[in-house]
């Protein structure tokens, strides 16, 4: 691209005698506008935002759920009324040999992780149940993870409540 000084020179110098505006425009024409004919052309831009069909996932509210006889550490639970839900989980047997305590989790997203839940509960190993008296009401879930030095380790599966 040419500096607009130099245009600004070509102006001053040469058109300074000259009172044909045509000459001036075909000037600006053949400097700004013209081009190389072996300049490649870009390709042309595509959109950032381009809509994407998302099916909406099927919403389900589970009251109670039994856990399948699995050999990880699998989450159960039931929603009492008042707030409470009675919550309960299995561990395999290679798990609980290194297992220092558990986390319950709960939050308003699938999945709550330490960084994410809302809040939590911590048990000691010996526990696998818990009664616990929430401060929310809906749609709420649940994990449990095992505690090995106050760190989460190993994530149960979500279970969704609807807290009343």
């Amino acid at each position: 691209m040419i500096p607009v000084y130099t245009f600004y020179l070509f102006n001053l110098v040469f058109m300074k005698h000259v009172k044909n505006y045509s000459v001036l425009g075909a000037t600006a024409l053949l400097f700004l506008g013209a081009g190389c004919a072996n300049t490649p052309v870009q390709p042309e831009a595509k959109p950032v935002n381009e809509a994407v069909p998302v099916s909406a996932p099927a919403v389900s509210v589970e009251t109670t759920i039994t856990a399948p006889a699995t050999n990880e550490l699998s989450l159960t639970g039931e929603a009492k009324g008042n707030m409470l839900v009675h919550l309960s989980f299995t561990t395999p047997a290679e798990m609980d040999k290194d297992v220092q305590g558990f986390r319950l989790l709960m939050g308003r997203e699938e999945n709550p992780t330490p960084q994410t839940a809302t809040d939590w509960y911590d048990l000691g190993s010996a526990h696998r149940s818990k009664d616990w008296t929430v401060n929310a009401i809906g749609s709420r879930h649940f994990r449990v993870c095992t505690l090995i030095k106050n760190q989460c380790q190993t994530f149960s599966n979500n279970l969704e409540l609807d807290v009343k």
